[in-house]
């Protein structure tokens, strides 16, 4: 029989704090996190007004309204919404390849937010999650490199992301 903090045991959820909810934890991330990324790019934009630097703003303020509004809706919510959960896991990754391809090269360092979602959604929701982040994401990189110009010249670095999430992902669902 386990204790009560064995992990084999332990329901998934709050990082910080085993009683509280997982879908209100990654909505407090987005607004966080998302904010974080505005205000970088939107200091970058009015530094230097590019129009990569512009669009990839107007794109992560895009992301920090959704952000905003998900943690609203969540927060007024009595329990989780598988239905909720999927068009989240859906949207972040939708929202970050229309960030990616905003920017182009400029916004390479949002990369890290791929990898974000997939872990996410993988260790707070389980392997279905985590098969709808990889699968948008992989999409996502796909059409990357068939629209915008930055990644059709650079379909290779689209292809090794492409097989890094693919790995990330198959490597997490051992994992959980």
């Amino acid at each position: 029989m386990g204790q009560p903090n064995d992990p084999f045991h332990r329901q998934r959820g709050y990082v910080w704090s085993p009683h509280l909810d997982p879908e209100k934890e990654q909505a407090t991330l987005r607004v966080i996190l998302g904010g974080l990324a505005t205000a970088a790019y939107g200091a970058l934009a009015w530094s230097v007004p590019t129009h990569a630097a512009v669009a990839s703003f107007h794109a992560l303020t895009l992301y920090l309204i959704y952000g905003v509004a998900t943690w609203l809706i969540i927060s007024r919510m009595q329990r989780q919404s598988n239905l909720r959960l999927a068009f989240t896991t859906l949207a972040d990754q939708v929202l970050l390849a229309v960030i990616l391809g905003a920017g182009g090269a400029l916004t390479l360092p949002m990369l890290w937010a791929v990898f974000l979602f997939l872990i996410g959604a993988g260790g707070r929701h389980g392997k279905r999650a985590l098969a709808l982040s990889c699968a948008t994401a992989l999409v996502g990189l796909v059409a990357l490199s068939v629209l915008q110009p930055w990644w059709m010249i650079n379909r290779p670095a689209a292809l090794g992301i492409g097989l890094s999430v693919l790995g990330a992902s198959i490597y997490l669902a051992v994992l959980i």
